[in-house]
């Protein structure tokens, strides 16, 4: 069998490059990376003064540690629970065909243990290559489907299933671990069975969880489009049949020199013309080209049309090239959008503009709205911490904002005041001049 302090560095090494291909920078900073090898670096050393046994029960430590980074950056238990699936998952497949087959041939007798030592360094050799490969087509999926960034997105935090997914992966692979060490071949395949088919069936249905999950967003879209459109074309008919009478008594006004009849009658006509000339803002939208966002911006405009908010929208670049990650990116516009709502809710003009427009280099957004002015606050006030001008606010939004734009190298936003309106642009690097 492998020595007890060469199986520690060597699971050791797996989680390290777990830590660095798979969950750095899309789920963990360079500081939570770095502390998480260290981490398990530290358990290694530890590790060879006591029975591997020790250090499998080390490793709940790593597993804790990086849940906790993972829900503090994502707000959300299950996007952390599949993390270590895929982790654990991937490390037990590229064992099975390797090291773990080449222990059970010696345990069986099958091979000398003179051939195991001879055949056992390439072995290992032959296992990192095969995670480094199959991490790197994970994280290249990943990527491109943006799933687990779909997920992060969904309305429930599932806990409950969160759960039951860790319990499900930690059982399995101590049986698994089980079969090895005591050489019980059946035990040992058929929970590697267990814990590769257990990743596939959760990875199926998220897929199709969060492919439900888009079409929802998209169909709640189109039908604001359609009612949007419905209302414009019933305000049509109306104004058709009323337009010539409107225009006539204006005639007659203007006619009889009724200066201030006259001009009532043009308030009239340019109220009443007011809803149809008023561009459909969810047609907008559909320039945004990303479910997520198209979602927020539809319960925002919901909101703000609620709350008797008069809301321009202009749309001109999509949101797919943002070098940023979705998950920071939605934190970031959610926390401008909240905090530009709450502000003109208080004023008396109650107003908010937001403009999306773009670069070959760079997305930028500018969000204006107006406040209740206060010459003794300072703009910097705004991004401290715990502070709000609100009752019953934490204060957080805007330095939580601060902080996720501080962590991408060219990402960028500044603030000011300006006839009566508080303006922030948000700009974020393009993927294909992102060095983030």
């Amino acid at each position: 069998m492998i020595d007890n302090v060469y199986f520690v560095f060597l699971l050791s090494f797996n989680y390290i490059l777990a830590i660095w291909m798979i969950a750095y920078k899309q789920f963990l900073s360079i500081k939570e990376s770095l502390a998480l090898t260290s981490l398990l670096v530290v358990q290694g050393i530890i590790s060879i003064w006591l029975n591997n046994t020790y250090f499998t029960l080390f490793l709940m430590l790593f597993f804790l540690a990086q849940f906790i980074f993972v829900i503090k950056k994502l707000n959300d238990w299950l996007i952390p629970s599949l993390l270590l699936v895929f982790e654990d998952a991937l490390i037990l497949i590229s064992w099975l065909p390797t090291i773990d087959l080449w222990n059970i041939l010696l345990l069986k007798k099958v091979v000398s243990p003179e051939t195991y030592m001879n055949y056992l360094f390439f072995l290992v050799v032959a296992q990192q290559l095969l995670l480094a490969l199959l991490f790197f087509l994970t994280r290249s999926i990943l990527k491109k489907t943006a799933l687990l960034n779909a997920l992060a997105l969904l309305p429930k935090k599932h806990r409950g299933l969160s759960l039951a997914i860790l319990f499900c992966l930690f059982l399995s692979i101590g049986l698994q671990q089980l079969g090895v060490f005591r050489g019980y071949s059946v035990a040992y395949f058929y929970s590697t069975f267990i814990v590769i088919g257990f990743t596939v069936f959760f990875s199926w249905n998220i897929f199709l969880l969060t492919k439900y999950y888009k079409e929802k967003q998209y169909s709640v879209l189109l039908a604001e489009m359609y009612a949007g459109e419905k209302q414009k074309i019933e305000l049509a008919t109306k104004f058709r049949e009323t337009y010539k009478e409107l225009l006539v008594d204006l005639t007659a006004d203007l006619k009889m020199n009724d200066l201030d009849h006259a001009s009532r009658q043009l308030s009239n006509i340019i109220d009443y013309s007011d809803s149809f000339l008023t561009p459909n803002l969810y047609r907008k939208i559909a320039i945004v080209n990303t479910s997520s966002i198209q979602g927020l911006l539809t319960n925002f405009i919901k909101k703000c049309d609620n709350a008797s908010i008069d809301l321009t929208l202009q749309v001109t670049q999509d949101l797919s090239s943002s070098a940023m990650n979705l998950v920071d990116f939605i934190r970031c516009f959610s926390i401008l959008l909240d905090n530009a709502y709450d502000a003109a809710l208080l004023s008396q003009e109650k107003s908010i503009s937001i403009e999306i427009e773009g670069d070959p280099d760079y997305i930028m957004i500018t969000i204006k709205n107006t406040y209740v002015e206060n010459p003794e606050i300072a703009l910097q006030d705004f991004f401290q911490n715990n502070f709000s001008t609100k009752e019953n606010h934490q204060g957080k939004g805007l330095h939580i904002f601060s902080k996720i734009v501080a962590s991408y190298k060219k990402a960028t936003y500044r603030s000011s005041k300006k006839d009566h309106f508080f303006v922030i642009v948000f700009s974020v690097p393009k993927i294909k001049n992102s060095n983030v």
